[in-house]
């Protein structure tokens, strides 16, 4: 799956299995061709099941205009969450109803990291006074984290595929699945004593916002030390540097910051966003489930099951649906623009049989 890049006209090669095509079997293989009418960097990943979990994932870079300059550009990077043990195999007891959502080991920034003390860190190395673009991708199952580089100013410059207008921080809120572009200039505030300087991926386990991570807890901000940028001219050792004084919570970046270059006009939607909203979540309770006791992922009051071998997009000319396809109907004119669809994580409150649900930290985008 090409994580967040518009399909038009080519829905059947956005990569997801059960509703835009059927699985890809095992020694088989399927070209995948589209027009790339976005830029910026993304990631691609596995569809199915907990495939993603276990590695299958990468990078994806689309060269295009930015909104600022820079001297050097790092190439990109993925933070993840890491477990040991087959993804696929913990995450079966999730939805067998174990009772909890597995819990992560570590985490990875560009496959590296430490695991009872054993591993390594991330390293880059700067020159003083160049400026470098640095892409970030979050490429978790269960962290939303905030990314920081000791006495270092990021300038913001996009967010997904969309440049922005520039902004500073000093320490960027990454969710599940987002991108985001920082320009850091080599020019510390606060130089350390060795020319080395920490960049840190914490989380926090408030709220919905993350588990624990067993071998890395929320509480132990040094093992959230997850790599080291140092200096053409460093000493030895580690850094000695400290953290800037961030706050570090379970919220996206503030909308206000976050202003396109080039703004998109949006007209007034055709319906009404009363009606319009709907809450995704895990099913936790015993009702609906049609295929022995698992949770499933649902947003009206039908859990969702697909057929894989019978996708979505070989259904488009129905006229009725099965239920566990959990279809709702948008029958509108295209010619008159946009629509409402608001999807928020949460508990149903306006349905007939309410259901229990687990919220989940991760954003939401349309596939196809």
């Amino acid at each position: 799956h090409w994580h967040g890049l518009r399909q038009l006209n080519s829905n059947q090669m956005d990569g997801v299995n059960g509703v835009t095509q059927c699985p890809t079997s095992q020694g088989e293989t399927l070209q995948y061709k589209f027009k790339a009418t976005q830029y910026g960097h993304s990631w691609y990943h596995s569809h199915y099941s907990s495939q993603y979990s276990d590695g299958v994932a990468a990078p994806m870079l689309i060269h295009g205009p930015h909104s600022d300059t820079w001297d050097e550009e790092l190439p990109p990077m993925i933070v993840t969450d890491w477990i040991h043990k087959s993804a696929f195999a913990e995450f079966t007891k999730e939805i067998n109803g174990a009772g909890k959502v597995p819990q992560m080991d570590t985490i990875l920034v560009d496959g590296r990291g430490k695991y009872n003390g054993q591993g390594s860190l991330y390293q880059q190395t700067f020159e003083a006074g160049k400026k470098y673009l640095i892409r970030i991708i979050n490429g978790s199952t269960n962290l939303h984290f905030h990314f920081s580089l000791d006495n270092h100013i990021m300038k913001v410059v996009s967010m997904d595929f969309v440049p922005i207008r520039p902004y500073t921080t000093n320490s960027l809120s990454v969710g599940i699945g987002q991108r985001y572009g920082v320009i850091i200039e080599a020019k510390p505030t606060t130089n350390s004593n060795n020319g080395k300087y920490w960049m840190r991926t914490e989380y926090v386990t408030t709220g919905f916002c993350n588990s624990e991570i067993t071998g890395i807890p929320s509480a132990n901000l040094t093992l959230q030390q997850t790599g080291i940028f140092s200096y053409s001219d460093a000493g030895s050792g580690e850094p000695t540097t400290s953290r800037f004084p961030a706050t570090v919570g379970c919220s996206d970046e503030k909308p206000s910051n976050l202003v396109p270059v080039v703004p998109w006009t949006v007209t007034v939607p055709q319906n009404d966003i009363n009606g319009n909203t709907y809450e995704a979540g895990l099913d936790l309770t015993n009702t609906n489930k049609w295929h022995g006791a698992v949770n499933r992922w649902s947003i009206t009051d039908t859990p969702m099951w697909l057929d894989m071998s019978n996708p979505t997009i070989l259904n488009l000319a129905n006229t009725s649906w099965t239920p566990e396809y959990d279809v709702v109907k948008y029958d509108y004119d295209a010619k008159k623009g946009f629509v409402y669809l608001v999807i928020s994580s949460g508990k149903i409150t306006k349905s007939t049989n309410p259901i229990s649900k687990l919220s989940s930290p991760h954003p939401i985008h349309l596939h196809g």
